[in-house]
């Protein structure tokens, strides 16, 4: 009976070192990931920036030509 026992506490150490190595993991991957994300939503930002500015100037661009009574190339 205790033999069952001890081994039944040894099983549950194992568990429990399995688990916290695994969690360990996530914690590890999980940040590493929300620091993929960041850099991936400041990616977006400047792109939107520069889209933006882009847009703003072909269409001032576009507005002079139309003044001018000229057509974009």
């Amino acid at each position: 009976m205790i033999e069952r026992l001890l081994a039944y506490l040894e099983q549950c150490d194992k568990s429990k070192a399995l688990l916290e190595e695994w969690l360990s993991h996530r914690i590890k991957l999980e940040a590493k990931l929300r620091k993929l994300a960041r850099q991936f939503d400041k990616w977006e930002l400047e792109f939107n920036s520069v889209k933006k500015k882009g847009s703003a100037a072909i269409s001032t661009e576009a507005e002079a030509n139309i003044s001018a009574g000229t057509l974009l190339a």
